[in-house]
């Protein structure tokens, strides 16, 4: 059974999803950055998220804070987890009635002291957290300071009062923080633990935004974007890739390619280090249309350094909702970057397309569809999308104002759902009911267009998303259609990993009669009629003609090209030379299989 690491401690910091899958789950970097200074300025961290605490009995948690003895308990909380933070919260007052209970976040700067009507919740901090946390563990832990010189600190005085301090001050340098320390995240029983193999490091390269799209919560951060210098980006990335043999490198920031040349800085840094110090990682980051509409040359600069996925915020197919949506982006720009994307090829692009939008109709969702199923054929297998609904972030204009959007907020506490996953609001003509409904025409249509996708896809664009997963560990929507539909592409291409196995246009004439054929499937299924049925390809490939049928009979691997265009010769009722055989009858059927994956070919 999984045992939590038992030790004195300080300060415990939470990450509680408001979800238990943990194969998504990850620390987020902000608490990180706060256990960091906190450990560097000499207390005792321990670190936690949903994978620590839910694959534990209830007991062993119990025994795990009490054990610890922490003096302070810290959450960071959204609009999703909050029930879940206030639950576990009650639990350790009751267990640790002297442990101070804080928390953080985006949503403190928008509840503010609301946040301490629970009980169980002693204070919060709203803006960034690194330096008041230092401030209130010196005070609590130390006995230094008063609490009412610590900005950014929502507390109760003596008499049961809430105050609220001045704000904090931006940290304008940030690289004046210390590198984030994966080590503090230390034991978990799920896959994602420390970054290692097929485990990404989470990195946050810059905070706050300096657009205002109507939706988005990260207006509550305060304008512009501060972002640690370009150097100090590469050597984080570097040293923690090294370190920890990490496979890929997900950049989390929301605008992280808005400075340009930063960017370029960043990349040419990453391509010079990898290949000095032999190192092979994928990054992933997100990036906004207009600025790859301006300067499409980053695309380039962003492959060389090992991007593969790339998150563009589209959001819909509508000008006129995207105007709603203050995204100060077109559909031309849209269509253009997607275009620049299938052309540069080796990046996968992702993007949500919400559902029930400002004034969202059956017409318009159905607009939006559309536009993104042409981006899908404008890249094929490179551009990837799902639905999304709009969520009513507290403290967005949306939120403030929904009239202004022809929305009516229904669930603004999410108590039915999670934020994004389920609909918190209602159009004038769309209700919960038919906004689910046209959720699930969003999945399936995807789905379709993605199967008629792969049908024409090239060999190395399929081949690509497989090594996203083999090399990276990184499942593509693609990919998994792939392993749903059509599972023999996945053996077929791992098995050509083998520096002994070709396809048919990769080898010489010479070498290629001296190849033997290798079938993926070696169980042959038969139809009612005794036709061949070769399954594991995203449709039924079927082998009729009876030559064709003994032709696959001796693609075991036993024999080489030549050799059976001999056995072949002596069935044949007339005159004909083998090299003819190979060029009338095999090679043509070797590459209707090749097509479908299931042939290969071992020298």
């Amino acid at each position: 059974m999984t045992n939590i690491n038992r030790s004195k401690t300080n300060i415990i910091l939470i990450q509680l999803d408001s979800f238990t899958d943990l194969k998504y789950t990850f620390f987020n970097p902000g608490i990180l950055s706060i256990a960091t200074l906190l450990k560097k300025s000499g207390y005792s961290v321990c670190c936690k998220r949903t994978g620590d605490l839910s694959c534990v009995s209830y007991e062993r948690i119990k025994d795990f804070f009490t054990d610890s003895q922490p003096e302070i308990v810290g959450f960071n909380i959204n609009s999703d987890n909050i029930m879940n933070v206030k639950y576990m919260a009650g639990d350790i007052k009751k267990w640790l009635p002297g442990t101070t209970v804080l928390v953080g976040g985006p949503l403190v700067s928008i509840m503010k002291d609301r946040l301490l009507d629970e009980k169980c919740i002693d204070m919060a901090i709203y803006g960034e957290g690194e330096f008041p946390t230092l401030k209130l563990c010196d005070k609590i832990i130390k006995n230094q300071g008063e609490y009412s010189d610590i900005t950014g600190l929502i507390y109760r005085d003596i008499k049961g009062t809430v105050k609220i301090n001045s704000q904090t001050p931006q940290i304008e340098d940030l690289d004046i923080l210390p590198p984030p320390d994966y080590s503090l995240l230390g034991f978990t029983p799920c896959r994602y633990k420390t970054p290692g193999p097929n485990n990404p490091i989470f990195y946050s390269s810059g905070r706050g935004c300096p657009f205002s799209c109507s939706f988005c919560f990260q207006g509550v951060h305060g304008k512009g974007y501060r972002y640690f210098s370009a150097q100090r980006v590469i050597k984080d990335i570097m040293e923690n890739c090294e370190k920890y043999k990490s496979t890929s490198v997900c950049i989390i920031d929301d605008t992280f390619i808005a400075n340009p040349a930063r960017t370029t800085e960043i990349c040419n840094g990453i391509k010079q280090q990898k290949k000095l110090k032999n190192l092979d990682f994928s990054i992933w980051c997100e990036g906004r249309i207009d600025t790859f509409y301006r300067h499409p040359q980053l695309l380039e600069k962003l492959k060389s350094a090992g991007l593969v996925k790339l998150q563009l915020g589209i959001e819909n197919g509508n000008q006129q909702v995207l105007d709603l949506y203050n995204k100060k982006i077109t559909l031309e720009q849209i269509e253009f970057v997607v275009g620049e994307i299938a052309r540069t090829k080796g990046i996968v692009c992702f993007s949500n397309f919400i559902i029930g939008g400002p004034f969202e109709t059956e017409e318009t969702a159905a607009k939006s569809l559309e536009f993104a199923l042409k981006l899908m054929n404008m890249a094929p297998g490179l551009f990837e999308a799902d639905p999304a609904f709009l969520c009513p972030y507290p403290g967005t204009d949306i939120a403030r104002h929904p009239e202004k959007y022809g929305l009516t907020i229904v669930d603004d506490e999410w108590y039915k759902s999670l934020s994004v996953q389920s609909p918190s609001c209602i159009t004038g003509s769309l209700g919960i009911d038919d906004l689910m409904r046209i959720r699930l025409e969003y999945l399936n249509s995807f789905n379709n267009e993605r199967l008629k996708i792969l049908k024409k896809l090239d060999y190395d664009t399929v081949k690509f998303h497989i090594e996203l997963k083999s090399k990276y560990g990184f499942e593509t929507y693609y990919y998994n259609t792939i392993k749903d539909s059509a599972p023999v592409i996945i053996e077929y291409l791992l098995a050509k990993n083998s520096d002994s196995r070709f396809r048919i246009r990769e080898m010489q004439r010479q070498t290629l009669e001296k190849s033997r054929p290798v079938r993926m499937i070696q169980n042959i299924s038969y139809t009612k009629g005794r036709q061949y049925l070769l399954n594991g390809y995203l449709e039924p490939v079927y082998i009729k003609n009876p030559l064709e049928m003994e032709i696959y009979d001796y693609s075991n691997g036993k024999h080489s090209i030549a050799e059976i265009a001999g056995k072949l010769k002596s069935g044949l009722n007339y005159e004909i030379t083998e090299n003819r055989i190979i060029d009338k009858y095999i090679l043509p059927f070797y590459r209707k299989l090749e097509n479908s994956y299931h042939i290969l070919f071992q020298i």
